[in-house]
């Protein structure tokens, strides 16, 4: 029990604290407030539920090193577990009866969790402690050429030490303190406390040792204040130091968009945006700030890049800790607006952004729900459309895809890879009431190897009796690759032509080889807005093509080139390899404006009228009321019809469960499998591919790195289409070398088909 001066001085410290918190506390919240976009609050019981059941549980954390796992979780545990002990003993130093309550049998089993916690939080730290400065774990390093804040390595060890002295200390006076209150038990009463085995030891040496009942009790108080006060002393501390991970991280799970995969791009809004990508560290959205302060600095993420690992300059780590460090060095400025800083002068390299394959690993193992390669993306679409930076290789995929509608800058017809076969191959054309759309994708129409695929799963669905089509020389590349190299313009012009075809079609459930189709089709196509006007002239436009001259080359280029005129006065002058700001896609034979037909694409003036648009309360069946905070009207926005898209492997177990597809089991193989990047982490789809092979009598080895865990091929990020940066070893060896060492004749992929 407090003495009445000590209540007085206890209170007028905590105000003290509570007001230097307000003002580190609310610098975050500022430096937060200026990124970009909005933390999501929708469905919030939901999000909540799942921040708080990450943090009780930690179980992010145990995806890899399991025993400093559970030492994590000692420290983390006992920590949450201290919010209550420490309430508690602030009370019973105020109220003498909640302190005899705390004694009461019925208390038994929170003493025992707290003296259990104390033991466990000091054996964790003294690990943690032991691990970083005693065996120097070459886990918390970086390799030389990663780009780091001069700051951080010091600075991260000094942090630690602080983190782990005031740990130490305060659980460690705590623990003590009950001791002294049990050993005055004691003495006093004779009664001791089962329920606080460790403590109960430690009385039992001050009672051995002769200390007195006032001694004791003096030693409590001051192993009360001292406990209590380095609570008091650290809190506005706490936003500065790496423990703030424990509080942001739930607010990081509640707070961040809620895709149905990850690397679901946020889209650009090509009309509105003045600025594109990110430049600057509050360019970057409220959700990567919050990374920042989420981050653990545990380098899990590094651990498993296939960058990092095969000696580029990327530390996806790295990345997030240099963000944290400038944050933390410029606090008040960036809180108050007074200042900025380019990304690419602190927080990592031009080659490291380009390194990135965008395979999801980073955002797979990191405990607080971090996506680091979402940064880069964002860095690359300022460097391909502000400033036109970037490997000058990706000019080939760019091209192709704008003037033939694929990244090989091939004009072959694409159906050629069925010209071999001894049945038909029905276009939409031919079947119009199909009931599976089979996009072939620009790897298995126009690649040797991925034709192979096409041909064999076009065979299967022709046995089974599938009734299906393709949509032949109409369609064209999802776009992917130029995502993510950062050319969100191209993406958007490549995504209107399809999902107008894919609307025009009646498209109901699409089946793709590609991964990434696949993914761009399911997750990416239906998050993006366009006008509606626009893309039913688009629509318009096809079925007026289709009854004048049918379906071909010609017609995937001729409205190619011209839909990408319409950026050419802000992108830059492709004559000049997308060096020229003003005239991004422009080529010499392109059709000038006045060549456009009035009924393809309409004129301003002949758009509705603002009151023509319906209004928010009623919206039609096919279009609703997009509102943008800066807009001064709103927008109409095109609601295409709703598909299903999966993988061919997942259509194809499907046929096998229901007995469609009979399979011949004679002919045994061993095979290892690669999980694909954006089949797997970004989908989720681990089982299918498996099965198939199990179900045709294939003997399955895995590969040390499989599932979840799957290393990158090195294709994915529209690296296939530039040379890797240069690094130790290149990323489809590593994982060649990986499957080679299996025992399985291997043979190396196209983009993980």
């Amino acid at each position: 029990m407090l003495t009445l001066a000590e209540k007085i001085i206890f209170l007028l410290v905590v105000g003290v604290s509570m007001y230097a918190s307000y003002i580190t506390f609310g610098r975050v919240y500022l430096v937060i407030m200026r990124g970009r976009g909005t933390l999501y609050f929708d469905n919030f019981p939901r999000r909540a539920f799942t921040g708080i059941t990450n943090l009780v549980t930690t179980l992010p954390v145990f995806k890899i090193r399991p025993i400093l796992s559970v030492l994590h979780g000692f420290i983390a545990w006992g920590f949450m577990f201290y919010i209550l002990v420490n309430l508690f003993d602030v009370i019973a130093g105020y109220s003498e009866a909640f302190h005899h309550l705390l004694t009461l049998p019925i208390m038994g089993p929170y003493r025992f969790l707290s003296d259990i916690f104390s033991v466990s939080v000091l054996v964790g730290m003294i690990s943690f402690i032991i691990r970083r400065f005693a065996m120097n774990d070459n886990d918390l390093t970086y390799h030389d050429n990663v780009k780091l804040h001069p700051k951080a390595m010091k600075g991260m060890r000094r942090d630690s030490l602080i983190v782990g002295i005031f740990i130490l200390l305060h659980v460690g006076f705590r623990f003590i303190g009950e001791s002294f209150l049990l050993g005055k038990s004691v003495l006093e009463h004779g009664v001791a406390d089962a329920w606080q085995p460790f403590a109960s030891m430690l009385s039992n040496a001050w009672i051995n040792g002769g200390m007195s009942i006032t001694a004791m009790d003096t030693a409590w108080h001051v192993a009360w204040w001292i406990a209590l006060g380095l609570i008091l002393m650290f809190l506005p501390y706490f936003p500065y130091s790496k423990h703030f991970h424990l509080m942001v991280g739930p607010v990081n799970f509640t707070t961040r968009p809620d895709p149905k995969a990850i690397s679901i791009l946020e889209p650009i809004d090509m009309e509105k945006e003045t600025e594109f990508g990110v430049v600057t560290l509050t360019d970057l959205s409220k959700t990567q700030l919050v990374d920042a302060f989420a981050c653990i600095m545990c380098n899990r993420c590094q651990d498993v890049c296939p960058a990092y690992i095969t000696g580029k300059e990327l530390s996806p780590s790295a990345l997030e800790i240099n963000k944290r460090f400038v944050i933390k060095e410029h606090f008040g400025a960036l809180a108050e607006g007074k200042t900025d800083f380019n990304l690419l002068d602190f927080a990592i390299s031009e080659s490291a952004v380009w390194a990135c394959t965008t395979c999801g690993a980073c955002a797979e193992i990191c405990p607080m729900g971090n996506e680091p390669f979402l940064d880069i993306i964002g860095i690359r679409r300022n460097q391909v459309m502000v400033k036109s930076e970037f490997p000058q290789q990706l000019q080939t995929a760019f091209r192709g895809m704008e003037r033939t509608s694929n990244p090989w800058q091939i004009s072959d017809d694409r159906m050629a890879w069925a010209d071999s076969l001894d049945f038909n191959i029905p276009t939409v054309d031919d079947n119009p009431d199909f009931e599976v759309l089979y996009w072939m994708g620009c790897a298995a129409s126009l690649s040797l190897d991925g034709q192979k695929t096409a041909r064999a799963l076009v065979t299967i669905l022709h046995h089974a009796n599938v009734n299906y089509a393709v949509l032949g020389n109409e369609e064209l590349c999802t776009g992917d690759t130029a995502r993510r190299a950062g050319n969100e313009p191209l993406f958007l012009q490549l995504a209107m032509q399809n999902i107008a075809t894919l609307h025009k079609v009646k498209a109901k459930k699409i089946i793709a080889t590609c991964p990434h189709c696949m993914h761009t089709l399911k997750n990416e196509y239906p998050e993006l807005s366009f006008d509606k006007e626009e893309v039913m002239a688009l629509i318009l436009a096809k079925e007026e093509q289709e009854k004048d001259t049918g379906y071909g080359d010609e017609y995937g280029d001729e409205y190619g080139d011209e839909y990408g005129d319409e950026y050419s006065d802000e992108y830059g002058d492709e004559e000049d390899g997308y060096g020229e700001e003003e005239s991004y896609g422009e080529e010499e034979g392109y059709p000038e404006e006045d060549d456009y037909p009035d009924e393809d694409y309409p004129e301003e003036n002949e758009y509705p009228d603002e009151d023509e648009y319906p209004s928010e309360d009623e919206p039609s069946e096919e279009t609703k009321l997009v509102k943008h905070e800066d807009s001064p009207k709103p927008v109409v926005k095109f609601e295409p019809m709703k598909y299903e898209v999966v993988h061919h492997t997942q259509f194809i177990n499907e046929l096998i469960d229901s007995g469609k597809l009979k399979l011949d089991t004679q002919k045994l193989t061993t095979a290892v499998f690669h999980d694909p990047c954006y089949l797997g982490r970004h989908n989720g789809e681990y089982n299918a591919p498996r099965h198939i092979m199990e179900s045709v009598g294939v003997l399955l080895k895995e590969m040390p790195r499989t599932k979840n865990k799957s290393f990158c091929c090195g294709a994915g990020g529209a690296q296939m289409w530039k040379e890797e940066e240069h690094g130790d070893e290149a990323m489809y060896l590593n994982r060649y070398n990986e499957a080679q060492q299996t025992g399985v004749e291997v043979k190396l992929c196209k983009y993980a088909m």
